[in-house]
């Protein structure tokens, strides 16, 4: 064998910058696609975030109508109550537990 020649020379040198470019081009693949799953992860965070938040405001606000609706039927009965004289026996607890009903 006559040892290394220069075809040889240039032919590692093709494919060592071969195999370097395909590492390159691998490396900045992954770091696409980390880019990628990043900006995924951060658009999911946004959504749930925006989700929880209008979840939490459609819950304050149910809270708002029931409070409303149940002062409403406080008032209601209130009136109902204060407006005519009940035609029934009302119950009057005694001291021994027992109940008896006390004319009205």
């Amino acid at each position: 064998m006559a040892g290394i020649s220069a075809y040889d020379m240039a032919l590692h040198d093709h494919l060592a910058g071969a195999r370097r470019e395909r590492e390159a081009g691998r490396r900045a693949d992954e770091e696409q696609a980390r880019e990628r799953r990043r900006t995924e992860l951060a658009l999911l965070r946004a959504r749930t975030t925006d989700e929880r938040e209008a979840a939490e405001h459609e819950l304050a606000q149910a809270r708002v109508r029931r409070e409303k609706e149940r002062r409403a039927l406080i008032e209601e009965l209130a009136r109902a109550l204060l407006a005519e004289e009940p035609e029934r026996n009302v119950p009057f607890p005694e001291q021994n537990g027992q109940v008896r009903f006390k004319p009205r």
